[in-house]
């Protein structure tokens, strides 16, 4: 008897969670407020899904001021190991790249003094992290940019820095 009960209670809830998450229901779950607390939701990935990938690019200046081609400062690894999705080491790297090119496109968007953004903690990790790529290489500038792409949209520009002298410490 105890068994389905419980069996009932479970396929109550999950019954419930799937209408919770139709927009046509909404109107009963907020007759019944308190009741609803109780069923999850069930947002796997954000309320709102990115539907834009972030692109970090630099180029590299020479003592002569002969410009280089934009690189694409990391690379994702089309062919990976099947056991990536338990250990993947760089996943975190480029996540954190990815996330200061977040919170420096959203520093942007709050601060608009260009001084300022340049002594920013996101401007200055995106920063070191490119001067990291070309300290073996002949540049004496760097300069990176940040392009945002979708499937929707064409690609875009969001971030272009100013130009710095590569840092050759070791």
């Amino acid at each position: 008897m105890l068994d389905k009960i419980i069996l009932i209670l479970l396929i109550s809830i999950v019954s419930l969670s799937v209408l919770r998450e139709i927009p046509r229901f909404e109107t009963i779950g907020n007759k019944f407020p308190f009741l609803m607390q109780l069923i999850p939701i069930w947002s796997f990935f954000a309320p709102v899904p990115n539907i834009f990938d972030y692109n970090l690019f630099y180029r590299e200046i020479n003592e002569h001021g002969s410009v280089q081609n934009w690189k694409k400062a990391y690379l994702l690894d089309e062919t990976r190991p099947f056991y990536t999705f338990l250990w993947n080491p760089k996943k975190r790297f480029l996540k954190g790249v990815l996330d200061a090119a977040i919170d420096l496109m959203q520093y942007c968007n709050n601060i608009g003094d260009k001084d300022v953004i340049a002594t920013s903690t996101p401007y200055l990790q995106l920063l070191n992290f490119v001067n990291a790529l070309v300290v073996k290489s002949e540049a004496y500038q760097i300069q990176y940019m940040i392009m945002s792409n979708s499937r929707l949209y064409k690609p875009e520009l969001v971030f272009l820095s100013s130009t710095h002298l590569v840092s050759r410490k070791g």
